[in-house]
């Protein structure tokens, strides 16, 4: 493990954050011990999971969002304490959800909106090509018929 990925996991275990013991919590909500359900279930790959449990990389906003579906305290997932704070919801993190939700529209509108400058972008850069190229041909064409 790298130093800096280690630094990662020992941040998180001062949090009181071990991802093993996510896993095993996670595991224990579902009923399976499947790597691959647990991934479906949270909507992530394996391979996320074992990056989490190496290298301390969190699926911050898969968590957050299966823990609101399903009802289930993040707090509970992430440490194992089931105190909740006074102004935390209790069936989950809905207005946190709703933010993600908008944030992932957001990013998909501009996506689109930045293909669809880019095409114009290439449109307007292929027509200048062509008027270069026109406005050259007819100036050596000119040229030729002045001499």
């Amino acid at each position: 493990m790298s130093s800096e990925k280690h630094k990662l996991v020992i941040e998180l275990e001062a949090q009181g954050i071990y991802p093993a013991a996510v896993i095993e919590r996670l595991k224990r909500h579902l009923g399976t011990s499947v790597k691959k359900e647990i991934a479906e279930a949270v909507g992530i790959t394996e391979q996320k999971i074992t990056h989490f449990q190496k290298r301390g990389t969190v699926p911050w906003m898969e968590l957050l969002s299966f823990c609101t579906k399903r009802g289930v305290s993040l707090r509970w997932i992430m440490t194992g304490e089931v105190k909740m704070d006074p102004g935390e919801p209790q069936k989950g993190y809905e207005g946190a959800l709703a933010v993600i939700e908008a944030l992932q529209h957001d990013k998909k509108t501009l996506t689109a909106q930045l293909d669809e400058a880019e095409k114009e972008r290439k449109k307007l850069v292929t027509e200048k090509k062509m008027t270069r190229g026109n406005n050259n041909r007819s100036g050596s064409r000119d040229k030729h018929q002045k001499n």
